[in-house]
């Protein structure tokens, strides 16, 4: 989405921060963004999270090292890696899964009310999600998320960023109908998502860097979440 970092930043600007539009209310508590006069010139003294148990866990080597390539390039630079291990990462990929599909189904009824039409296979899992979630078990997943919000707290007084490869396969390219009702893969959504859902279900922000290209054209990346 953003060519340069200069340009980065002014998409984050425009994207974050509070919005004073009628419906945006609750976006107002937002602090505003401020972002830096000039670029780092250097990496010096800029501290890396790394688990490599995790980074490499079903992760392609097409994928991982190019990851690894560049993180030795950071390191060149100056960056100091930190190792730690992320912790209790099945519980929050529960946890995310429910409140994912919970708030997916809860749109697919607003959207049904206001006359909208989505894909069978969305409809179907709002349908299974609507009459086998209780409200409990949204309570509980939110309660975790809460807790892992005060790691993540404590991981980043440590470090400055994590970094992780992109994800576990490298894109699918958009089929010819998916723009009208969108596509349900969960396979293929878990494996893009493997790294990222943790910081998403958080909310820290992150940041993705070309690496290059698969054999099929489709770019792959350089992963790196920080603090909210």
């Amino acid at each position: 989405m953003a060519h340069t970092p200069q340009d980065c930043a002014r998409l984050y600007a425009v994207m974050a921060g509070p919005d004073y539009q009628v419906g945006s209310e609750q976006s107002r508590i937002q602090p505003k963004v401020t972002i830096p006069k000039t670029l780092l010139k250097s990496l010096v003294g800029l501290k890396v999270g790394i688990d490599q148990s995790w980074n490499q866990t079903g992760v392609p080597d097409s994928l991982f090292n190019p990851f690894q390539k560049r993180l030795n390039w950071m390191i060149d630079q100056g960056a100091e890696i930190v190792h730690f291990i992320m912790p209790e990462k099945d519980v929050v990929y529960a946890a995310h899964l429910m409140c994912f599909s919970n708030e997916i189904a809860s749109d697919v009824i607003r959207y049904q009310q206001q006359g909208k039409q989505v894909d069978y296979d969305v409809e179907m899992i709002s349908n299974i999600q609507a009459q086998t979630v209780r409200a409990t078990d949204y309570f509980i997943a939110n309660k975790i998320r809460t807790k892992f919000m005060r790691i993540m707290n404590d991981l980043f007084s440590k470090m400055d960023i994590i970094a992780t490869p992109m994800s576990k396969s490298t894109m699918v390219e958009i089929g010819a109908g998916d723009h009208l009702y969108g596509r349900s893969d969960a396979n293929t959504v878990g494996k893009i998502s493997y790294f990222t859902r943790i910081f998403n279900f958080v909310g820290c922000p992150g940041i993705m860097v070309q690496l290059g290209h698969d054999k099929n054209d489709i770019p792959f990346g350089f992963h790196m979440a920080a603090k909210w």
